[in-house]
């Protein structure tokens, strides 16, 4: 055995874990510093200073679209560039995106577009890979892949769920080294994540076990899950391709940032990235409400990843998710009431299905939702749904995730060249 390549391989997932813990750790607080000032500029200032605020805003977004449009490729979660470059078709440039998803994402946030800190987290941790390849003289893609799966679940303070997108985001190309890589970094950068900056990000936290005779309602809210997220995917990539297509529409971009900004003004709870939307009182808006919650964030939704910002869809689809959940829980409380009282289980249900139809990780989805609530409530019915999914999927359904649809809006993408033709 080669005693310095040994340590070498140590160094330099050690360094991973550490640099990236404090990476997104401080990108996390910089996210929600920028997101709660903004609330605050847009909630509490007086009508005069908001208008002011407004006309500042339109000019600052005008510059970020002539910046995206002067650094091309830079704009968007990250994501589809990341397995564009797992694909080995694409590069870019680990440094330049660093800065670019930065400053794009904070900008997003600011201006309260539909988009979450999760994405960008990914991406941030697959450039601090690569440029930690480059200092060490290493092409090493599963260091690259493990690094991004870390900063996942730093993002989301939820470690299990970042080492099972690892094992989902990977599944073609799954070692014993990458599961090394993987755990080694995720435990470190988790550790230093948790006591720098140790955020929630769900509101809620369900108990109540469910009784056996409502598991009967289960299958409906995986179809009825599968059907709104296969919408949810289809309307956001096609707004993306649209703006791809013609160009100019990236001027939009400063008018929907003060529309978004002056809508969020006055229905806070229902804008931005959807962390408000996680209450099981949700569902006491009438339906026609909560329908028009869920369409507005259908197609704000579709607009915001459009837009020449950066942002990560992880967040509004597991708020889509759990909005969806609780339309479908409204509509069934009309005939059997007795289901409010497991409101919180089946629209996180729900939201496990829409994220696992959308992403094509439904391990991670299951995860993420068992921090919500005791595992005694949620386990079962959870895993019920997770794993019928993945049968559903694996043999009837066949759904790619949607960063693959994204990454064919990417400049260069060839059918051919990716096995699709």
């Amino acid at each position: 055995m080669d005693f310095k390549k040994v340590l070498l391989f140590f160094l330099r997932v050690i360094l991973g874990g550490v640099l990236l813990g404090l990476a997104i750790s401080l990108f996390q607080y910089l996210v929600h510093l920028v997101n709660d000032g903004s609330l605050k500029l847009v909630r509490d200032s007086s009508d005069g200073l908001f208008a002011g605020a407004i006309i500042v805003s339109f000019v600052y977004f005008l510059g970020i679209v002539f910046l995206n449009r002067r650094v091309k490729g830079y704009a968007g979660s990250g994501i589809p560039q990341v397995e564009a470059y797992h694909d080995g078709w694409y590069s870019f440039n680990p440094l330049i995106m660093l800065i670019m998803i930065v400053i794009n994402s904070l900008s997003a946030f600011y201006g309260g577009f539909l988009l979450g800190a999760e994405g960008p987290s990914v991406t941030i941790g697959a450039s601090l890979g690569m440029l930690l390849n480059r200092a060490f003289k290493k092409e090493d893609k599963e260091f690259v892949a493990a690094m991004a799966s870390a900063a996942f679940g730093v993002a989301l303070m939820a470690p299990i769920a970042g080492f099972f997108h690892l094992i989902e985001e990977n599944r073609k190309i799954l070692s014993f080294s990458l599961l090394i890589k993987g755990l080694i970094i995720i435990v470190i950068s988790f550790t230093i994540g948790y006591f720098l900056y140790n955020h929630r990000l769900f509101d809620i936290y369900v108990e109540a076990e469910m009784k056996a005779l409502y598991y009967l309602y289960i299958p409906l809210f995986i179809v009825f899950g599968i059907i709104m997220g296969k919408l949810f995917q289809i309307t956001l990539v096609g707004m993306k391709k649209l703006f791809v297509k013609y160009s100019f529409l990236d001027y939009l971009t400063p008018i929907i940032a003060v529309v978004l900004m002056i809508l969020r003004r006055y229905f806070d709870s229902y804008q931005a990235s959807g962390a408000g939307l996680f209450t099981e009182s949700l569902i006491d808006l009438s339906i026609v409400m909560l329908l028009a919650i869920t369409i507005w964030r259908i197609f704000a939704g579709g607009l915001s990843l459009a837009c020449k910002v950066s942002g990560g869809l992880t967040i509004p689809t597991l708020a889509y998710g759990f909005l969806v959940g609780g339309l479908l829980v409204s509509i069934i409380a009309n005939l059997d009431k007795g289901i409010i009282e497991y409101r919180g289980i089946f629209m996180i249900l729900t939201m496990v299905i829409v994220f696992a139809a959308v992403c094509d990780t439904p391990l991670a989805g299951l995860f993420i939702g068992l921090s919500m609530g005791s595992p005694a409530a949620l386990a079962l019915p959870l895993t019920i749904a997770c794993v019928a999914y993945m049968v559903l999927n694996s043999f009837v359904l066949r759904w790619k995730s949607i960063y693959k649809d994204l990454e064919k809006t990417l400049v260069g993408y060839k059918e051919e060249a990716n096995g699709e033709v």
